[in-house]
């Protein structure tokens, strides 16, 4: 389940907030053609967590029941330098 789209509280990118609501495994695929250069997972604070892998430019997630999860996307505009 989407929980969330918004932009990142520091203006570097794109979050993106995922659940699983049914209490089960389940796996969900973001497509790639949103325009993100980059992704990676993120803790509730918008805090970079670990390296997320796309394959064909789409990112794949599984679930545990009941999880969020929240990636955060940088787009070939932004520079962490800015």
């Amino acid at each position: 389940m989407l929980g969330t789209i918004k932009k990142a509280e520091d203006g570097s990118g794109t979050v993106v907030r995922l659940y699983e609501s049914a209490g089960s495994r389940e796996t969900a695929v973001l497509d790639g053609k949103a325009g993100a250069t980059r992704a990676c997972m993120a803790n509730l604070l918008e805090t970079e967590t670990g390296p997320v892998e796309a394959s064909g430019g789409a990112i794949r997630l599984s679930f545990k029941p009941y999880k969020v999860q929240t990636l955060k996307l940088y787009h070939e505009h932004y520079s962490q330098e800015e």
